[in-house]
């Protein structure tokens, strides 16, 4: 599924509403695509070390699993708590929003 079918889906769910689907880039397994304050996001899981996660070149993340649901599952309780660990691509090439 391309990002633009995503965010067809999601255009009129409610916030925290996401669906997870192949990146379609080849270094990158999945994507996870979510809406939040009315506005649709696309970021990309990472597969490092046998590990699921959002990484960037400095640190990794503090929630990560080697399995992709359990990993879902974190990220959830963690957006729960207000704890917002997304690293997200914006519309600009080459700029990325950090939410913590």
């Amino acid at each position: 599924m391309s990002w633009l079918d995503a965010e067809e889906l999601l255009k009129d769910k409610q916030d925290y509403s996401f669906l997870v689907r192949d990146s379609n880039h080849p270094h990158y397994f999945l994507a996870i695509t979510f809406k939040s304050q009315g506005t649709i996001h696309h970021t990309r899981i990472e597969h490092n070390n046998s590990q699921f996660g959002f990484f960037d070149s400095q640190t990794k993340s503090r929630c990560t699993s080697n399995d992709v649901v359990e990993f879902i599952d974190n990220i959830i309780e963690h957006s729960k708590s207000g704890q917002f660990m997304f690293f997200i691509r914006s519309q600009t090439p080459g700029k990325v929003r950090q939410f913590l």
